[in-house]
């Protein structure tokens, strides 16, 4: 969870990119990649490399977490019991985690919801 937390800290949303690099390393290998700067990842130029690697050295996980529990907040990740298993369809575009506040479950929250795009 604190590697997920962490790379939306450093990876737009929708990020299909970055979601293909977590579907294929795994979020901690790709977190510790960027923590560490050294060669790129497939998919980026130099230059947006540098840039993610910048933003990761900034990035506080913990801090992050602690702060958002504090408020009431949760990070819920794919794989949960709470996941909204729609957000799954967005293939490596899908969110890598979301943050929550408020008592009701995300993923029953989600079931009863209709969007008209």
């Amino acid at each position: 969870m604190s590697a997920r937390a962490f790379l939306t800290r450093v990876l737009e949303p929708g990020d299909a990119t970055g979601g293909r690099w977590v579907r294929e390393l795994g979020a901690v290998t790709v977190a510790r990649r960027l923590r560490d700067g050294g060669p790129r990842l497939a998919g980026v130029s130099d230059k947006r490399w540098a840039g993610l690697c910048a933003r990761a050295a900034q990035a506080d996980p913990a801090r992050d977490l602690a702060a958002a529990h504090e408020a009431g907040v949760r990070f819920v990740c794919p794989g949960t019991p709470e996941w909204p298993a729609q957000l799954d369809d967005l293939g490596d575009a899908r969110p890598l985690g979301l943050w929550v506040r408020g008592g009701p479950s995300l993923r029953l929250w989600a079931l009863r919801s209709v969007a008209v795009v």
